[in-house]
């Protein structure tokens, strides 16, 4: 089973390089959240809030956990907290590694 926490941007610092490396921006103003499967930590990802206007940000599984529909459970969720946070739009854009899911 997937799950989100929220995660400090500090926290993420060991794997910053690597998701820069794969073309994600890491905004500090994005909420972030560690993407977990039971107990182990198998990427992260992220909300960027303009308004009411949700914008998914810096989703990153471990490529040792790819093609396991990590990415999208988690996608799923996160349109969750949006629409618990009343977001009226939501936003995507696809570096040219997630750009097959959009």
């Amino acid at each position: 089973m997937i799950k989100l926490r929220p995660i400090e941007l500090a926290k993420m610092t060991p794997w910053l390089s690597e998701m820069k490396a794969a073309g994600l921006s890491i905004a500090k103003s994005t909420d972030h959240y560690a993407i977990y499967r039971g107990s182990e930590l198998v990427g992260f990802t992220g909300l960027m809030w303009i308004g009411k206007t949700a914008r998914f940000k810096s989703s990153y599984v471990f490529p040792e956990y790819r093609r396991q529909g990590i990415y999208d459970a988690s996608q799923n969720l996160l349109i969750d907290i949006a629409e618990a946070r009343n977001a009226t739009m939501l936003e995507a854009t696809a570096t040219k590694m997630s750009k097959q899911w959009f």
